[in-house]
């Protein structure tokens, strides 16, 4: 499935432009759109205090409709109005694909939506008012996030198995030359392609007298960023995971710890959570491999080095992001985070296989949704995060890592 999230960054914000009405402004010229069905979905902003002063600076995360990215669109019920729907639980989805691009204006992506490849009106009998949801996720992959086909009250929500593929190439940051930062951003736009399938969006649009009807979407989560000093980088390795982790057992408090999975109510607009945890997992790589940053071209000044891409000055750089439910990691009683990256070198077929293990103590952070977060060691935002070793003796004491905050799964991470 083609990821829909796309990275870019706004220097200069303008006005958020509405797609209530059933006129817009585009381009400085007033649009007219009599009927079709349209979705907008909202940059993030940033939830922290300070800002980095890197790519990011005075920056937004914008999410960008792509090609093949769909909605899943409900009637709201009401009674007693003759919709021909007898109840919540019997309301039908239909499932529009994106159809093109309108402009939103900075920091707001819009696009018009249709099952059938023309501008379309949603026409429910007696039914002005709809909410929607996205992604419309289907197929083997995502069994566990297929939406019901009928009703709006339980749409699937999972943060589980967020596997990132590429690194961000920072040895391209050069503002004074346009070319480097255009492969900066195409590089960023690769290191995030994942968060879409994990950036969970809900809407209620009323239909307007033409027929037209628009989705403001609403981001469900934020998405962290955690920019990173390679450890060690003496020595390459293949890095296999990142774990975000807090101590604090509180089984009823749910929002202190992290949330794995949900379900989402269109209706309330909330979310019930069915599985809490205090740690978060990204896989770096693939499913069954890890993420591989060395030059293995033979013959290369760099061969056996970490490519020189991924070091700006004298730091290689390693640059991750997780999509993460509203969490606050604020109080007194909760022990500063604990960010853990998970390394090998060697192979398990050559014998020489050795596992390598790294810790490092966040700020405290209170997440909230439809926005973006650095989380750092200190605020000082653009000093990049910074691992300290750890032995397996150690990293084995240092934290139970039960998998539930209810320890009903056992313990130990089983390498992650």
């Amino acid at each position: 499935m083609k990821n829909i999230f796309t990275y870019l960054t706004v220097a200069a914000m303008t006005l958020f432009v509405s797609c209530s009405s059933d006129s817009i402004i585009a381009d400085g010229e007033n649009v007219i759109l009599e009927e079709g069905t349209m979705a907008s979905r909202p940059a993030l902003e940033s939830g922290d205090e300070t800002r980095g002063t890197l790519y990011l600076e005075n920056a937004m995360m914008r999410f960008d409709w792509n090609e093949g990215d769909k909605i899943a669109v409900y009637p709201l019920y009401k009674p007693g109005t003759g919709q021909d729907i007898e109840a919540i639980d019997e309301s039908h989805v239909q499932v529009l694909t994106y159809l093109q691009n309108v402009d939103g204006g900075s920091g707001l992506s819009k696009a018009e939506f249709s099952p059938n490849g023309k501008k379309y009106v949603l026409n429910v009998k007696n039914t002005k008012d709809f909410v929607a949801w996205a992604p419309y996720l289907s197929g083997e992959d995502f069994k566990d996030r297929e939406i019901p086909e009928f009703g709006y009250t339980e749409m699937p929500v999972t943060y589980e198995n967020q596997i990132q593929s590429a690194n961000v190439e920072m040895g391209h940051y050069d503002p004074t030359k346009s070319d480097e930062m255009a492969l900066l951003l195409a590089s960023e736009k690769r290191a995030s392609a994942h968060l879409g399938n994990y950036d969970y969006l809900y809407a209620q649009a009323e239909q307007g007298n033409t027929g037209y009807t628009c989705f403001d979407f609403s981001h469900v989560q934020a998405t962290v960023r955690f920019y990173m000093q390679i450890p060690e980088s003496e020595n390459p390795q293949v890095f296999d995971s990142l774990v975000i982790y807090h101590k604090f057992e509180a089984p009823d408090r749910v929002g202190v710890n992290f949330v794995e999975k949900g379900k989402f109510s269109l209706e309330t607009q909330k979310m019930t959570v069915y599985k809490k945890t205090n740690k978060l997992k990204l896989k770096l790589g693939t499913e069954t491999e890890g993420m591989d940053l060395i030059d293995h071209e033979v013959g290369s000044e760099t061969e056996g080095k970490y490519k020189s891409i991924y070091k700006r000055g004298d730091r290689y750089l390693l640059i991750a992001y997780m999509q993460m439910y509203p969490v606050n990691i604020t109080l007194d009683a909760m022990q500063l985070p604990t960010l853990y990256l998970y390394g090998h070198t060697g192979t398990e077929a050559g014998g020489n296989l050795k596992h390598t293990y790294y810790k490092a103590r966040l700020t405290k952070k209170n997440i909230e949704a439809g926005k973006w977060y650095q989380w750092a060691t200190t605020l000082d935002e653009e000093q990049p995060i910074q691992f300290e070793v750890v032995n397996v003796e150690e990293w084995k004491e240092d934290d139970t890592f039960y998998n539930t905050v209810d320890k009903t799964e056992g313990q130990g991470t089983q390498h992650w």
